[in-house]
């Protein structure tokens, strides 16, 4: 006769059997809930980000309106029933283009942006995807402005002083003249010598060696601090007409920002069958020197190289912005102007006073004429007299190491005359606001 011994290790099988079921079932529903989290915590930053990314769209679509008010990509709108059918239409836009091949993405930190600006009409759409257009899980967010033009409120700069600087400016030589004169710095305005004079107003932020000196008229003398915009050549680009590009080694000359080029965008613009010379430069390596002898008024745009003025510009003057190659914050590589020699200088007539933007540092020796206003991103060296009427604005608040000026300084024979009544464009007008006015900023749902 069998018999059955009594025991639990069939129930204890059972529940252990049962318990790592249930942990694996928990493990499932943790797993899951995680990923879902963290799903739902990439689509909030994407859609986060979007509204920042189509905020720069704006601001690039706002730029387009103010060097060209007559700007459109897509047909005069629609009315539209909602919200709703307004964003889908200008989303159908955007696809319309992508499949012209037209559409122009621009890469920023967080996605893509496009805007859309209908024919005859007084709107501007930008949208903003992230992490990019073709992402199927992208966000898109679209941004609406209603604006109206402002032909007569064109921005432009109007210097306050012969010299400034937003670092330090150590003047020196025959100092600053003219009728308007005047220096300053956001830094330490020093005296390079007893006998150097401005005439006008000085003002120093930390210290002011010219201050005793001051007419009766100016205001206080240290403790100030001017906004001095920083220069930045791109920003500058919409105002080319000439983009002097280097590709795979060649000189090539290539249509500006203010023709086929989109600006902001060096060297993508039409390609120029005429050769260097033929506009008065030649090139050896990143260094362009610009011999004259040419009767082509221009505003040329060096991309990543330096520039080297030995020549006379021709009738209608030209203007020369020099970007640099690596534009590393405080470790720019290029980008420098020089001027030597006796030379005459005009800017060119639709640059209005501007002659030079320059990526980092401008050197000026000799006796050459140049006139107008000259803008740079770090420092400057005036070691001549570049007669009348003139003025010198640096941003000057970095140094790249071993670069050819440490410092700002007036020296030697060096001499500033301003009288005045001198006009930048686009300087310190970002986001184009003078040829803009905006009524209404809406997001459509």
């Amino acid at each position: 006769m069998k018999t059955f011994k009594n025991s639990d290790d069939g129930i204890a099988i059972i529940w252990v059997v049962l318990a790592a079921a249930f942990i694996a079932g928990l493990s499932t529903v943790l797993i899951f809930r995680a990923t879902s989290n963290s799903d739902q915590q990439l689509a909030e930053r994407r859609f986060d980000t979007a509204l920042f990314v189509a905020d720069s769209g704006l601001n690039a679509a706002l730029e387009q309106l103010y060097l060209d008010p007559d700007f459109f990509n897509a047909p005069t709108d629609p009315t539209f029933p909602d919200e709703s059918a307004e964003k889908q239409w200008v989303l159908g836009e955007v696809a319309s283009m992508d499949a012209l091949g037209t559409l122009d993405l621009e890469t920023v930190e967080g996605g893509e942006y496009a805007y859309v600006r209908p024919e005859d009409s007084e709107v501007v759409y930008a949208i903003g995807f992230s992490p990019s257009y073709v992402d199927p899980d992208a966000s898109t967010r679209v941004i609406k402005v209603d604006y109206t033009p402002d032909i007569d409120n064109t921005y432009v700069f109007l210097p306050n002083f012969g010299i400034a600087s937003g670092g330090d400016v150590t003047v020196g030589g025959n100092g600053v003249g003219g009728i308007k004169g005047g220096a300053h710095s956001n830094g330490d305005l020093v005296k390079g010598n007893s006998k150097t004079e401005v005439t006008g107003c000085t003002s120093g932020d930390d210290s002011n060696d010219f201050e005793p000196d001051n007419p009766a008229e100016c205001g206080p003398g240290v403790g100030v601090t001017e906004e001095i915009p920083d220069v930045i050549p791109t920003e500058f680009h919409g105002l080319s007409t000439v983009d002097l590009c280097i590709e795979s080694g060649a000189t090539v000359i290539r249509e500006g920002g203010a023709l086929s080029a989109k600006p902001g965008k060096p060297c993508t613009g039409a390609k120029i069958l005429a050769s260097a010379a033929s506009y008065g430069w030649s090139r050896g390596g990143r260094d362009w020197t610009y011999n004259g002898g040419s009767t082509k008024s221009e505003v040329f745009f060096i991309a990543g190289g330096n520039a080297v003025m030995k020549g006379d510009s021709p009738p209608g003057g030209i203007t020369v912005i020099v970007d640099a190659w690596d534009k590393t914050m405080c470790a720019t590589q290029g980008g420098d102007l020089s001027i030597s020699g006796n030379i005459q200088l005009s800017p060119h007539t639709s640059a209005k006073d501007l002659m030079f933007v320059i990526g980092r540092d401008l050197s000026m020796g000799g006796t050459s004429d140049v006139f107008g206003i000259m803008l740079t991103h770090e420092q400057f060296d005036i070691g001549g007299n570049p007669g009348a009427n003139n003025a010198v604005i640096g941003w000057g608040e970095c140094d790249t190491p071993g670069s050819p000026e440490p410092t700002s300084q007036i020296r030697g024979a060096g001499k500033i005359t301003y009288n005045g009544g001198l006009e930048a464009p686009l300087y310190g007008g970002k986001n184009a606001t003078g040829l803009v006015i905006i009524d209404r900023w809406d997001e459509l749902q």
